[in-house]
């Protein structure tokens, strides 16, 4: 008979991964098995890589089943976007998954609206989370360029 030594890792992780979405940044990632988890800490840093927590997700205690997991951010800074995962027992001790995933963001609806104001021109809302030289061109209905502004 062989016996081996029981696996001293909480948690066995099969994938992380994120993607670009049009509510945000959708981070998804699978356990293929897990014991005493407690729950899972994501964490976001953007070009400084100063990672900050972002936000708490239950893990599923003990399972020998693949887990699915996910979380979308809906606020992701502007420009590349880094995101790192803690698991964390019942017990409090935390381990901290070496994987690293970067998503690339770009403005999205909240920070970019355009509107007509009552006297019929157009206005332009554009607020980015660090300042930049941004390319801005408006065309109209045909296509025809009607606008064009370096910021």
């Amino acid at each position: 008979s062989v016996t081996y030594p029981a696996s001293t890792v909480p948690v066995s992780f099969t994938s992380f991964t994120g993607e670009n979405t049009a509510s945000g940044i959708l981070l998804n990632w699978k356990t293929a098995s897990e014991k005493s988890n407690s729950h899972f800490e994501i964490f976001r840093a953007g070009e400084d890589k100063d990672f900050k927590f972002v936000s708490r997700i239950n893990g599923k205690g003990n399972s020998d089943a693949i887990q699915n997991y996910s979380y979308t951010d809906n606020n992701p800074l502007n420009g590349n976007n880094y995101y790192q995962l803690k698991q964390v027992d019942f017990d409090g001790t935390e381990t901290i998954y070496n994987q690293l995933v970067a998503v690339k963001s770009s403005l999205n609806n909240q920070n970019f609206k355009v509107y007509v104001n009552e006297e019929g021109l157009l206005n332009t809302y554009i607020n980015a989370s660090s300042y930049t030289i941004a390319k801005i061109t408006v065309y109209d209905i045909s296509g025809k360029k009607v606008f064009e502004s370096n910021q």
